[in-house]
C-alpha cells in the first residue's frame, strides 16, 4: 500500500503540467467527499441544533459582529456608526 510519504514525494517530483492536472482532479474528489460527508450529515441529524440555531437568531433579529477573528459578540440591531468601524 502507498504511504502518505511516498504520494507527498510522487507529488512534488510532478511536472508542472501534471501538477495541475493533479490539483484539478484533487479538488473535484475533495469536492465530492465534502459533499458526501455534508449530505450523510444532514440525514442523520448532526447539522440541526446549528440549523435551529440560525434559524431562531434570524427570528430574534440579533447580528453578528466581528470584533477579531477570536472573538463574537452578538448586538441586536447594530447602527449606521457602529457598522462603520
Amino acid at each position: 500500500m502507498t504511504t502518505i510519504n511516498e504520494i507527498k514525494r510522487t507529488v512534488t517530483q510532478l511536472p508542472p503540467e501534471k501538477l495541475a492536472e493533479f490539483r484539478k482532479w484533487y479538488e473535484m474528489f475533495d469536492t465530492e467527499k465534502w459533499d458526501d460527508q455534508f449530505i450523510e450529515d444532514v440525514k442523520t441529524g448532526k447539522l440541526d441544533a446549528l440549523a435551529y440555531e440560525s434559524i431562531e437568531d434570524a427570528h430574534s433579529n440579533k447580528h453578528i459582529k466581528y470584533r477579531n477573528r477570536h472573538e463574537i459578540t452578538k448586538t441586536p440591531n447594530p447602527t449606521k456608526e457602529s457598522l462603520h468601524h
